[in-house]
């Protein structure tokens, strides 16, 4: 079931005449989870006057009731040239509206907020990206009602979301598994390349990349740039191998780090399972917690 609850802040849901408060919502995606119905909820910010806090409270909403919903997607919002904003932007604190350049059909307005810091923006972004990084872009979100989801929640129920992510976690059963690079190394990041990885990213011109990295374009087409060190462990998956082959080659490593460097890289499917051992030796995995890498 989608729910489009869209905002997590009375004010907002006033304001867009929604007619539900946020505590109807939760009532409503409890007994849905409780029954057994996987439920996906779909929100934005940015709505003209909102401000910085009453974004935060979708993104509180949102991880307070995490136990009620499988998926999610929290998007910006856009001005169709049909909308009541759009028809009355002075009651909503808008002006300036315009359409896209160069644009055939003016479906999308663009217009000016006075009073919005940039800094809000990118506070709220980077909220919204870390409340429930999702594991598949496609079909999972920016259509979380399409007939893709629907068939895995028709399938699997609230129990979709653990589906999900089993392929991203690593087991001790995994080191004799083999694996493969989920995409391709694009070489040394030129201007051109640093560009896209910073619009894909939302980053700004003076964000600067650490010096010696390369990029590496998934294979959903997403670029990571990845380290030296951590490049040289990559390339060890170039063709099909296990974990334990490729510790093998990277004898001069600690392997407890190198376990939470392969759970990293499955967790951020830049690597893949290829095919499964038939070996039923199974390694004993390290200790530890899978560890996040900071290349994006």
């Amino acid at each position: 079931m989608s729910v489009g609850f869209e905002s997590g802040n009375q004010r907002i849901l006033d304001l867009i005449d929604k007619g539900i408060t946020p505590a109807q919502v939760r009532t409503t995606i409890e007994a849905m989870s409780g029954a057994g119905i996987g439920v996906q909820m779909m929100a934005f910010t940015g709505f003209p006057s909102e401000t910085a806090a009453e974004a935060m409270d979708t993104v509180k909403f949102l991880a307070d009731n995490r136990k009620s919903w499988t998926y999610g997607g929290v998007g910006t919002f856009v001005l169709t040239s049909g909308a009541i904003v759009a028809r009355h932007p002075e009651r909503f604190g808008i002006e300036n509206l315009r359409p896209i350049p160069d644009s055939d059909i003016h479906r999308v307005l663009l217009y000016d907020e006075p009073g919005v810091a940039e800094a809000d923006r990118r506070r709220v972004d980077a909220a919204k990206q870390a409340l429930d990084p999702c594991d598949y872009p496609r079909p999972w979100m920016s259509a979380t009602d399409t007939p893709h989801t629907f068939f895995y929640h028709g399938r699997y129920g609230t129990e979709v979301r653990e589906l999900t992510q089993a392929a991203k976690r690593l087991t001790a059963a995994d080191q004799h598994t083999a694996y493969q690079a989920n995409g391709e190394f694009v070489g040394r990041p030129d201007d051109a390349l640093l560009t896209a990885y910073r619009d894909e990213h939302g980053l700004f011109e003076g964000d600067t990349p650490p010096a010696g990295c390369a990029l590496f374009r998934r294979a959903d087409g997403q670029l990571f740039l990845i380290p030296a060190n951590v490049e040289r462990v990559l390339r060890n998956f170039t063709a099909p191998t296990s974990l334990a082959e490729a510790t093998a080659r990277t004898w001069l490593a600690d392997s407890t780090r190198l376990w939470r460097l392969y759970a990293s890289f499955v967790a951020e499917r830049l690597l893949r399972r290829a095919s499964r051992a038939s070996s039923p030796e199974v390694g004993r995995a390290p200790a530890g917690a899978a560890l996040p890498l900071a290349v994006r």
